[in-house]
């Protein structure tokens, strides 16, 4: 049995993070438990967004992104991510999943 059972997407409760504005607009409207932060944002830099949202919330933040290099990654961290994910090509769910519970159970 999955850990959070009731977990639903942002596409999947009809809210989309496809823009930068929308995606902050929506983190102030509403109490996340957690935001899961794709860093291929079209108009703003993946750092940026991080610092944006670490402003905005105290949520727990789990970056992911497929372009993975080592500075990206601690520059994330320090901008804010609770933790980064190399999802390579094809996103893993039971890897997210387990990161998304060790974030979680802070």
């Amino acid at each position: 049995m999955r850990p959070f059972p009731g977990i639903r997407t942002a596409a999947r409760s009809g809210r989309s993070f496809q823009r930068y504005q929308k995606a902050l607009e929506l983190l102030s409207c509403f109490h996340y438990v957690l935001v899961v932060a794709d860093l291929s944002f079209p108009d703003i830099d993946g750092i940026k967004l991080i610092h944006s949202l670490r402003r905005l919330a105290q949520v727990p933040i789990l970056a992911f992104t497929s372009k993975y290099t080592t500075e990206e990654e601690i520059q994330v961290l320090f901008a804010g991510a609770d933790d980064y994910l190399d999802c390579g090509v094809v996103l893993d769910s039971e890897r997210c999943l387990a990161h998304i519970t060790a974030i979680t159970r802070r």
